[in-house]
């Protein structure tokens, strides 16, 4: 019937396809585009970290001693040997942390 209507499905008019627009490639970014895209995220991320190290660094690890005593009377150490305690299990911690980054 259609070949009696001298139409050629080959050649006509198609209605577009939904996912053309998706298919269809995307525009080129200019390169410095790509290079702000690239570079701005890295910058930023180093100042956040460095912001964090200072900020993590300011921290003195002194136990609270008046805490302490407040809330462990009973304890058989004095609060400047559970001090101590501390910074030697952070060392540890560190030096554990150091040892792990630079192996």
């Amino acid at each position: 019937l259609a070949q009696e209507r001298g139409v050629n499905f080959a050649t006509a008019a198609r209605p577009p396809s939904p996912l053309a627009a998706v298919a269809a490639p995307a525009a080129m970014l200019d390169q410095l585009e790509v290079n702000c895209l690239i570079t701005v995220p890295a910058v930023l991320g180093l100042l956040w970290s460095a912001k964090e190290w200072v900020s993590v660094s300011k921290v003195k690890l002194d136990g609270h001693p008046d805490l302490l005593s407040r809330q462990d009377s009973k304890a058989k150490q004095s609060a400047a040997d559970i001090v101590s305690e501390m910074t030697k299990i952070a060392k540890t911690i560190q030096d554990g942390a150091m040892s792990f980054l630079f192996a």
